[in-house]
């Protein structure tokens, strides 16, 4: 679980969710700003690295702390769901254990009850 949190706080938050997130989702729909390829393109091989060690972590488990859901999920389940609401996030996820992970953190009910205003979610 600590190490989940540590490559979620270190490095797929900020350098990742945070950078394309704001480029495709947050910008556009409330700044009006137009996204920068180039910044998307640069913070895409982290998004990569993390996705991968994620989906590592994770493995066959139902949870990426093992069989029980746990903090890791509640943290990285949201940036992951930012994350995959961009043509990036969308392409690494496909067909990975990570991506299944992520549709049924979709499925609870308090994931659903947390969900972004729909400004940004249509903005994705």
């Amino acid at each position: 679980m600590n190490q989940v949190i540590g490559i979620n706080d270190w490095y797929l938050f900020p350098k990742a969710v945070a950078v394309i997130g704001f480029q495709r989702i947050v910008g556009p729909a409330l700044m009006g700003l137009q996204t920068d390829e180039a910044v998307c393109a640069a913070a895409a091989p982290e998004a990569e690295r993390c996705v991968r060690a994620l989906d590592g972590i994770l493995g066959g488990s139902a949870f990426l702390a093992g069989d029980q859901f746990s903090l890791a999920d509640v943290l990285v389940g949201p940036q992951m769901d930012f994350l995959g609401a961009t043509p990036e996030g969308e392409a690494l996820l496909a067909g990975t254990g990570l991506g299944a992970w992520l549709e049924r953190m979709r499925a609870r009910p308090s994931f659903e009850a947390t969900l972004p205003p729909p400004q940004f979610r249509k903005a994705a």
